[in-house]
């Protein structure tokens, strides 16, 4: 299932997720993904799409984190603990404390995190310099 990423973003900006609160609907569509690497095949990441939906919102800001970012690892860095705060949010959100979905979903934010710190360097560097390139056009 794809996503629409205006949509997205407008529920991340309601919801009060820590993202870029001024990019324009063509950058967004041409910058989200969804989760996963953008070498990662289309049906891959439209599975963990499925897998993570509740805290797409989050992933929206993180792919918006990566390609806007400064090419630094403490920026790659920040970025991924801004995508655990922010799909905690997502998860506190949507589900009451009393509700194990809740902290379900939090762990997966936690999993996230822990997946782009160990295994994400070099989709940040691409989606960066992916960005130069769109902008030097």
């Amino acid at each position: 299932m794809a996503y629409d990423a205006v949509k997205l973003y407008n529920e991340a900006l309601s919801l009060g997720l820590d993202i870029r609160s001024d990019v324009p609907a063509d950058e967004l569509y041409r910058i989200y993904n969804g989760v996963g690497a953008s070498w990662m095949k289309e049906e891959w990441r439209r599975c963990l799409d499925g897998v993570f939906e509740e805290i797409l919102p989050a992933v929206e800001g993180h792919d918006l984190d990566f390609a806007y970012g400064d090419g630094t690892y403490g920026d790659f860095l920040a970025a991924n603990e801004r995508l655990e705060k922010n799909g905690r949010i997502c998860a506190d959100a949507k589900f009451p404390w009393w509700r194990l979905k809740r902290y379900i979903v939090r762990r997966k934010a936690r999993l996230c995190r822990k997946v782009c710190d160990a295994f994400g360097w070099s989709a940040y560097l691409a989606a960066v310099e992916e960005t130069k390139q769109h902008n030097n056009k």
